[in-house]
């Protein structure tokens, strides 16, 4: 039909309008309470820890933040990304800035789960790649950010909030 509530939930969450992209929604509860989960995700820097397709987050001040994503060498996809909404404890979301080699939005929301057990995690993410090398670049990325990946990612983030360590094999 061309309508799709999680498209249009991540537009009106991140305040801005992605088409023709990738959009991944997922979830998972984490057995700590909502400011201890939020504050481990708001430190931007930490999300490289536990997302195996991001090398770095550089904060540049409190609203944005620079990200390096791992794509084969010796490609590197870089873009500036910018706080758009903040709700302490609930809600975060982000876009990328204009002159990004991505055109990325985003949000990461958290709620109490039932019976205060912990912390539902549910995140939004929406890709679309520019035209040229750096299209191609972003492709290959978005092609390995699959919702299994962003899975795998969040059961990650809930071993570091939860005993402070990235699980190894």
């Amino acid at each position: 039909t061309g309508f799709c509530p999680i498209y249009r939930g991540l537009e009106s969450l991140s305040r801005t309008s992605l088409k023709d992209g990738l959009q991944i929604e997922e979830s998972i509860t984490v057995g700590k309470p909502p400011d201890q989960v939020y504050a481990l995700w708001r430190r931007l820097e930490n999300l490289a820890g536990f997302m195996s397709h991001i090398e770095s987050v550089t904060v540049i001040d409190r609203h944005r933040s620079h990200w390096v994503a791992k794509v084969t060498a010796p490609l590197r996809l870089e873009w500036d990304a910018v706080i758009v909404d903040e709700q302490e404890n609930k809600k975060l979301s982000w876009r990328s800035l204009p002159g990004s080699s991505i055109d990325h939005a985003g949000a990461v929301l958290f709620h109490s789960a039932p019976g205060r057990k912990g912390t539902e995690v549910k995140v939004i993410l929406s890709y679309k790649p520019p035209a040229g090398t750096a299209g191609a670049a972003a492709a290959q990325l978005m092609s390995r950010i699959t919702k299994n990946q962003i899975r795998m990612d969040l059961r990650s983030f809930k071993a570091v909030a939860e005993t402070g360590e990235k699980p190894t094999a």
